[in-house]
């Protein structure tokens, strides 16, 4: 579970560096997206299994992670939709990036214009 949590956390901190700077990020946004949410249902279910009947008590917090890591799935889309559209990035058929869209809108001051960004 805590290799699980580092990845997960990485992705996403590596998803907002790049945001920050006015990099193009709807990959990697997309990625920590459906790490995280996949990371937590797998962690939640990890620790039920540990935890046994005694994960299935309501006053155990273990019944409340995992009732919670179903509910991740609706507001980050589910999974399917995630890898569908990492799918349409590798392929090159992405219809535009919207973190650039969005770095424009805003005028993002933290925007850096070098491709000088940390590659994994």
């Amino acid at each position: 579970m805590q290799s699980r949590y580092m990845i997960a956390k990485l992705a996403a901190y590596y998803a907002v560096h790049l945001l920050d700077h006015g990099l193009p990020c709807d990959a990697e946004l997309m990625n920590a997206k459906l790490v995280n949410a996949e990371y937590t249902l797998d962690s939640a279910r990890t620790a039920m299994e540990v935890h046994a009947a005694c994960g299935l008590y309501s006053d155990q917090p273990i019944e409340r992670y995992m009732r919670d890591a179903y509910h991740i799935f609706s507001p980050a889309g589910t999974s399917d939709i995630q890898l569908l559209r990492l799918s349409e990035v590798a392929l090159g058929l992405s219809k535009g990036q919207w973190s650039q869209r969005l770095n424009t809108t805003l005028g993002c001051a933290n925007s850096t214009k070098s491709t000088n960004h940390i590659s994994m």
